[in-house]
């Protein structure tokens, strides 16, 4: 693990395994996963890191 590197959609692990349900399977956990990490740097940015 590498601290503040966020990986978000298929290059992150998918939560169906090594299934692939079809096209469009991982938008919202993109969508999820990135708002997370858009906090986290928000967060760094407003605390001066």
């Amino acid at each position: 693990m590498i601290g503040g590197l966020y990986a978000a959609g298929s290059t992150a692990a998918r939560v169906t395994g090594r299934a692939y349900p079809g096209g469009g399977a991982s938008l919202a956990t993109a969508m999820v996963f990135g708002f997370i990490a858009a906090n986290h740097v928000a967060d760094r940015v407003t605390a001066g890191r």
